[in-house]
């Protein structure tokens, strides 16, 4: 059984430093999102991506310990980790895991409000990308013609005068 208690220890402990590389990846991509730095993104993408997948990996192996313990305790299943550590018996092990999930929560926190200043950043980058493109956009409007004479109105006026 402490087997089981050390195994889960590991694995909360794999997925927390997991977490904080997300998270510092996470700072990287907000730097190139101000800096509007699309090589430095894409690398700290490609980045974010790996992490996530051995977040996957060791998400499915603490999901599978976790449901040993449940079956070991009598709980239903689906327990949250909260519900697991206050049902566990008074083991040495059992503050340990307190202290690595509340730190699992804090980084979980601190990455959650890290991708929302990202997102926005993102969707301002976006917003303002559309805004250039628009503006930049071929139009009708009237320019001049290489005689000097000017073109008749075509309709739609640019952003950009063309006729200078």
């Amino acid at each position: 059984m402490e087997n089981l208690y050390e195994q889960f220890i590991t694995l909360l402990g794999q997925e927390l430093a997991l977490l904080e590389k997300m998270r510092a990846v996470a700072e990287k991509q907000n730097s190139a999102l101000r800096a509007n730095d699309l090589d430095l993104l894409n690398r700290a993408t490609g980045e974010m991506q790996a992490l996530l997948q051995q977040v996957n990996v060791l998400e499915t192996s603490r999901r599978e310990l976790h449901s040993r313990l449940e079956q070991m305790w009598g709980m239903a299943t689906a327990a949250t980790l909260e519900e697991l550590l206050a049902a566990l018996p008074p083991v040495p092990a059992k503050e340990k895991l307190a202290a690595l999930a509340e730190d699992l929560r804090a980084t979980a926190r601190a990455l959650a409000e890290q991708v929302k200043s990202n997102n926005l950043l993102s969707q301002n980058a976006l917003r303002f990308n559309t805004s250039l493109l628009r503006a930049l956009a071929h139009t009708p409007g009237r320019t001049y013609l290489p005689d000097g004479s000017m073109e008749e109105d075509a309709g739609e006026i640019s952003l950009v005068d063309k006729s200078v």
